[in-house]
């Protein structure tokens, strides 16, 4: 074997004196970690002694502010000398002489005489009873979060779609009539993440699809009170529901019932009329479209009730499903309620408001409904509005404040903003369309969706008062999708 040279030599015993120093303190640090544990982690033997006697001073205070007006005053002074005794010997128990003095056995005794003073006094109080005491923090615990939806924060769902793209209302994913849609642990985490409602129904015989339609040309859907089945078909916590109808051979009615709200025209044009649907225009503009050339072509039919069938020129066979799709829910906002008690509303916040006290939403109501709704503040007091093509004016120039502005402005139509409309009132005396320059009178504001086609707002009902605003919507919380956080 080579010998090594001197070098090397003197690098083999600065190696070997090295690992001998490591080894040695590491023999050392064998005895040395538990005292540094200790020194650090040392045990506090009158901790638990010393929580006790604060849990019963604080239960002395409850019973005091309870009930020291139904207590008699040897009572009262009895209660107040043996709290005020626990109170000075645990201030004292953290002096490092309180053992020395024999304080660990005074701390007990004076903590077991409040206890026996409390059994005296406390009544329904003390001894503790963990039914009333839970009873009592659901109390106080219902009474911050109503403070804070009062006053500070409010959550808001959103139904409609008048917001959309901005915000989503209910939404819906439409799959193929032969597919089985989506299934197993993915259908699970779908609900919880995006809250999703299965929706399918299927042909009672066999035969070509038809859409009933109403007056109006839109589908046909039944404005009745009805209501789902609850949670697990129990007829608990039901909701609301509204139901459209297709036909089979304008003979066969077949029922689709979806939530309340739910606006079926999507879904009926990505099944049936899949080629409109892509068009770069909006969902009520591609509905108009079709039944125009349905319309010119002689595939709409007068029905018996009045109305008309659209033909789809689908044939199904019995039994097969005729809509196929998943209703995903609208989103919930956080709403602000605090900052417009300190500054005014400014053109561009997405703004709640009460309606119960428009009149161009109830002056004809029984019963007006107490109601909210989110638009888009696009006027505020002494502006003046104006729609000229599909470019909202405000004092003359482009309305600016928000990017859903500058999109609708520029007909962003990849991003689905298609600009805005003036809008017809109907027959509506309070609505306020913009085919000319409108001013907005002092104390009102215009609201005003940005999904201008499919929105009913100032243009058809009015101004927006200015003691009917709630506040203004800032966080998307739910569903948990890539717009979740600060809402635009």
């Amino acid at each position: 074997m080579p010998v090594p040279d001197g070098g090397q030599r003197c690098g083999m015993a600065n190696f070997v004196f090295g690992a001998n120093c490591f080894v040695a303190l590491a023999q050392e640090g064998l005895f040395l970690c538990p005292l540094f544990l200790m020194f650090f982690f040392k045990r506090d033997p009158l901790k638990s002694l010393r929580e006790n006697a604060e849990t019963l001073l604080h239960h002395a205070d409850k019973v005091w502010n309870y009930r020291r007006d139904v207590l008699s005053k040897d009572e009262a002074d009895y209660l107040l000398k043996s709290r005020a005794m626990v109170a000075a010997l645990t201030a004292d128990s953290r002096r490092a002489d309180f053992a020395e003095q024999d304080g660990e056995k005074k701390l007990s005794d004076a903590a077991d005489e409040l206890h026996e003073t409390l059994c005296v006094t406390g009544g329904t109080i003390y001894p503790v009873r963990a039914m009333p005491e839970w009873v009592e923090m659901i109390v106080v615990a219902t009474i911050v979060v109503c403070a804070i939806r009062s006053f500070f924060l409010q959550p808001f769902k959103i139904p409609t779609n008048s917001m959309y793209p901005t915000y989503h209302g209910m939404t819906a994913e439409v799959f193929p009539l032969k597919e089985d849609g989506v299934g197993g642990l993915n259908k699970i985490w779908r609900k919880l993440t995006l809250w999703t409602t299965r929706v399918e129904a299927r042909a009672p015989v066999s035969g070509e699809v038809f859409i009933p339609l109403d007056p109006n040309s839109g589908p046909e859907r039944d404005h009745g009170n009805q209501f789902d089945s609850g949670i697990f078909n129990t007829n608990l916590l039901r909701n609301p529901v509204d139901v459209f109808y297709l036909s089979i051979e304008k003979k066969a009615p077949v029922k689709i019932t979806v939530p309340k709200e739910f606006t079926i025209t999507g879904v009926l044009l990505k099944t049936y009329f899949p080629d409109d649907a892509k068009l770069p225009i909006g969902e009520v503009a591609c509905w108009r479209r079709v039944v125009e050339r349905a319309s010119r072509n002689g595939d709409l039919m007068p029905r018996e009730k009045g109305g008309y069938f659209l033909r789809t020129h689908k044939q199904v066979a019995a039994n097969e499903r005729v809509v196929n799709f998943d209703v995903l829910t609208g989103d919930m906002v956080l709403v602000d309620r605090m900052s417009y008690n300190f500054v005014r509303p400014g053109a561009g916040d997405p703004f709640v408001f009460a309606t119960k006290n428009i009149p161009g939403l109830n002056d004809h109501a029984d019963n007006p409904q107490d109601i909210y709704f989110i638009k888009r503040l696009v006027g505020e007091p002494l502006d003046v509005l104006q729609v000229k093509g599909s470019v909202l004016l405000r004092n003359g120039a482009p309305i600016s404040g928000s990017p859903a502005f500058e999109k609708n402005n520029a007909m962003r139509s990849d991003l689905e903003y298609y600009g805005y409309l003036s809008r017809s009132a109907g027959n509506n005396v309070h609505g306020c369309p913009l085919d000319k320059p409108l001013g907005i009178p002092p104390a009102h504001y215009f609201a005003m969706g940005d999904n201008s086609e499919n929105s009913f707002d100032s243009r058809g009902w009015g101004f927006v008062p200015e003691k009917e605003i709630i506040g203004r919507a800032f966080f998307i919380l739910y569903p948990f999708r890539k717009r979740w956080g600060i809402a635009e």
